[in-house]
């Protein structure tokens, strides 16, 4: 292993996205990484796979053991963030959380509790989706919301990985949103500066505000029929449970049209159908429960009179290149 590679590790130990050092750092550590794996590939060392088995710190290990080899380099870009994040969150598995939504559900005869996906983020996969567009985030007084939160961990990811002003939560389930609160809290004692970004609401997100936001997120994968019903009763009526669906995401769609020009919707299995977006990237994500498509959109820079003109679904203008893995995030 040479100098540099422990040059590079110790600039990034500080995170700070916006110094130019720290960048070089994290590019040279990411065609480290894609070195790393191209000469197994070619050829197996035993003593290249042992160099980078001493640079993963032993609590990063467990959380890289799901992804590909190749992003070993995350860890390294993303450790320090990463550590506020696991002290918050480290005795709280996707499972748990799966496990809290479902009695979340039963207490509420309207929700779903047997056909619905529980759905949260892997930190790493995320952390880097999120540095790939923070070039356009606004630094210091940039918007994050997380429509439908769950036990919060993409919200704290954002707020941890970016230096957002607000960091904002939105999810139905009350138990959720407390716990929610108290992981804040937790937050709270190591990291105030970022934790004081961090709030939840309490409701659908179609009745609270979120046209102001610079970044959305929405896991649209989890909403199963019968929780889009119930959020949005007044409108849909009797539908059957696809056109429930559809109904649901063209609503969802809508909504982001007020987005600002130039922000940007990160959905999980879903595009919007909306004209006044573009998809910029398509990835395959490993997330908490298995793989998923990520789809990375923008707000086109056109008017909201133009969705009276144009017809159909987000521009793809991402299959003018190959389909993304997460581990190719950077060209």
């Amino acid at each position: 292993m040479t100098d540099a590679v422990q040059t590079w590790k110790a600039q990034l130990v500080e995170c700070d996205p916006t110094s130019d050092q720290w960048k070089e750092a994290a590019q040279h550590m990411r065609e480290y990484a894609a070195d790393f794996v191209n000469g197994l590939k070619q050829r197996p060392n035993s003593r290249a796979v042992d160099e980078v088995r001493a640079l993963i710190p032993d609590d990063l290990r467990e959380e890289l053991e799901a992804l590909p080899v190749a992003q070993f380099a995350l860890g390294l870009i993303f450790y320090r963030p990463f550590q506020d994040y696991n002290r918050v969150y480290r005795h709280f598995s996707h499972e748990y959380a799966k496990e809290l939504s479902m009695q979340a559900r039963k207490d509420f005869s309207e929700f779903d509790t047997t056909s619905f996906v529980y759905g949260e983020i892997s930190f790493f996969p995320f952390a880097d989706i999120l540095d790939s567009i923070s070039a356009d985030i606004p630094v210091g007084n940039g918007v994050f919301y997380d429509l439908g939160s769950g036990v919060g961990k993409a919200v704290m990811a954002a707020a941890l990985v970016h230096k957002f002003h607000k960091a904002i939560g939105i999810e139905q389930l009350k138990p959720l949103v407390d716990f929610s609160h108290a992981r804040v809290d937790r937050l709270m004692e190591t990291n105030d500066v970022a934790g004081q970004t961090i709030s939840y609401l309490c409701g659908s997100f179609f009745d609270h505000k979120w046209s102001d936001g610079d970044v959305v997120f929405c896991h649209s994968t989890c909403f199963s029929p019968r929780y889009l019903f119930y959020i949005s009763l007044p409108m849909v009526g009797c539908l059957d449970t696809k056109d429930m669906m559809d109904s649901m995401w063209e609503r969802i769609s809508k909504d982001a049209e007020q987005l600002k020009q130039g922000a940007y919707f990160i959905s999980v299995s879903h595009i919007l159908a909306s004209p006044l977006f573009e998809v910029l990237r398509t990835l395959t994500v490993q997330m908490g429960w298995g793989n998923c498509t990520v789809y990375i959109q923008r707000r086109r820079r056109i008017g909201r009179w133009a969705s009276k003109m144009l017809k159909g679904s987000a521009t793809r203008t991402d299959l003018q290149r190959p389909n993304t893995k997460q581990s190719e995030l950077r060209e």
